[in-house]
């Protein structure tokens, strides 16, 4: 099974975020007509992004990859072993991972709490690494809205920068909400996407 170690989002986080997303779905097919020639064709159709649900939104710690499912006790009891404390999360700027110079993965980053989040990831990356995990890229914390399936060669971070300051006035760099677990989840693929099922929580202190 594919797991990973995240945080799940409040709901009146969450559903700030599908405003957004809602948003960012409807301009970015819109450049064209909205921001002038200098943008030519659209970023996006949007069919071709695959935006995140909104019970999915999450900030993860630890991407764990394929593991046996004999192997989630030896996991839980590693996470059991890390004290973190609640703290609280806000809001930042968006933005997106490219690769090979196209845009790949839409992004809200984190504000306040973003040092705690990488105080937590090392302290469970550094548990998990007894039991031979290996984590190689550097933890960035985020919440992933969307994930671009299409390009085109007009699609560009300084396309898109216009938008995403719209975007971010929707929620005026005042949203947030308090971090009170952790969870261990596993990865299901259906025909109806992708299903986060909780397999262990584990609460704050």
């Amino acid at each position: 099974m594919r797991a990973f170690i995240a945080t799940r989002l409040s709901l009146d986080f969450s559903n700030e975020l599908i405003r957004v997303s809602e948003y960012l779905k409807k301009e970015l097919c819109c450049l064209p007509a909205k921001y002038g020639n200098q943008y030519q064709l659209s970023f996006a159709r949007a069919g071709k992004i695959k935006w995140v649900k909104p019970e999915n939104l999450h900030i993860t710690y630890a991407f764990l990859g394929d593991i046996q499912p004999d192997k989630r006790e030896n996991i839980i009891a590693r996470m059991k072993a890390v004290r973190v404390d609640k703290f609280i999360i806000s809001a930042g700027n968006l933005g997106c991972f490219f690769a090979q110079g196209k845009p790949k993965t839409i992004w809200l980053g984190i504000n306040e709490g973003a040092d705690k989040l990488e105080e937590a990831a090392k302290k469970l990356k550094a548990n998990l690494a007894i039991d031979g995990f290996v984590f190689e890229n550097k933890f960035f914390p985020h919440i992933t809205l969307g994930r671009i399936r299409g390009y085109n060669e007009e699609m560009s971070g300084e396309n898109i920068n216009g938008v995403f300051s719209q975007a971010l006035k929707l929620i005026d760099g005042k949203l947030s909400f308090a971090a009170l677990n952790v969870e261990l989840f596993e990865s299901i693929s259906d025909s109806c996407g992708q299903i986060y099922k909780s397999l262990y929580k584990m609460e704050l202190v």
